[in-house]
């Protein structure tokens, strides 16, 4: 994930690796090697995100199709580490 103005999803990050999910995610780890900022909208900066420190992870898991699903198009990230963050992302989905 390279530093730039905008933030992205965890969902285009997913495809972008070359993975198109079907079905809702119900398990998600993402851990970056560099702090970024978290947020609900593809505006999130280092100014309004909550800020998720270096190798920390970030874990949420939903109950499938009959609890939370979780949103992940709805997950944005803001790298403001002024260069490339490599970021591990494990996601479960159901079938």
């Amino acid at each position: 994930m390279t530093n730039t103005a905008t933030a992205v999803s965890i969902l285009s990050l997913i495809v972008a690796a070359g993975y198109t999910p079907k079905g809702g995610c119900v398990s998600l780890n993402v851990t970056a090697n560099t702090a970024l900022y978290w947020g609900g909208a593809a505006t999130v900066t280092n100014t309004d995100g909550g800020l998720v420190g270096a190798n920390a992870s970030v874990v949420d898991s939903g109950t499938g199709l009959t609890g939370d699903v979780i949103p992940i198009n709805q997950m944005f990230l803001f790298n403001n580490s002024g260069g490339t963050s490599s970021v591990a992302i494990f996601a479960r989905f159901t079938p």
